[in-house]
């Protein structure tokens, strides 16, 4: 039992440096970005940090979730569940990643050099990469560690308010198709939202 809770936190964290990696590394063969563009997405990469230091602070000054992180850390129907969730956001976001190629942009970024791609898995959700990371962060939190549901909640708020404003530039980038791609699709996870 020991070696599968192990593996199974092993396996978490090695989805999260397999992301990152592969992130950085697709970020260099996409099109060219100007300045603002790498600003947002810095700016939102500093938000992100923010959310985990002021995470792991209230774990550090909180007893009760010290104890709730180490109960959770020793079960191991939580760390398979986490595990099986976070295997599922990253093949939804890497598989979302590689359909749209280069025309990925760092999130909000209004470029006009993009296609509309609705293959893959944009032809069930219209932001499968934001929801593929929302399922990696709650694979984390229920496998792993409990309070990163404050992470995947600010990150789904940072989300839903970066999916709107993005659904409003491709209405109005493509006012023909955008709408009725919109009426067959959800927004970030499959058959749920």
């Amino acid at each position: 039992m020991g070696v599968i809770l192990t593996a199974c936190h092993l396996w978490i964290v090695a989805l999260w440096a397999v992301f990152v990696i592969y992130w950085a590394i697709a970020a260099l063969v996409m099109k060219r970005l100007d300045r603002g563009a790498m600003r947002s997405g810095m700016a939102t990469r500093f938000g992100i940090f923010v959310t985990i230091a002021v995470a792991i602070a209230l774990v550090k000054r909180s007893s009760e979730l010290r104890a709730l992180q180490l109960a959770q850390f020793q079960s191991l129907p939580m760390a398979v569940s986490g595990a099986i969730i976070a295997s599922l956001g990253v093949i939804l976001a890497f598989s979302a990643r590689a359909a749209i190629g280069r025309n990925w942009a760092p999130p909000a970024t209004r470029r006009t050099d993009t296609e509309l791609v609705t293959t893959g898995p944009y032809a069930f959700v219209r932001h499968p990469i934001y929801g593929g990371i929302l399922l990696m962060m709650i694979g984390t939190a229920i496998g792993l560690i409990p309070t990163w549901w404050l992470v995947a909640a600010a990150a789904g708020i940072y989300f839903l308010y970066s999916a709107r404003a993005e659904e409003r530039f491709m209405t109005e980038r493509f006012p023909d198709s955008y709408p009725a791609y919109r009426a067959r699709t959800k927004m970030l996870i499959p058959l749920l939202i």
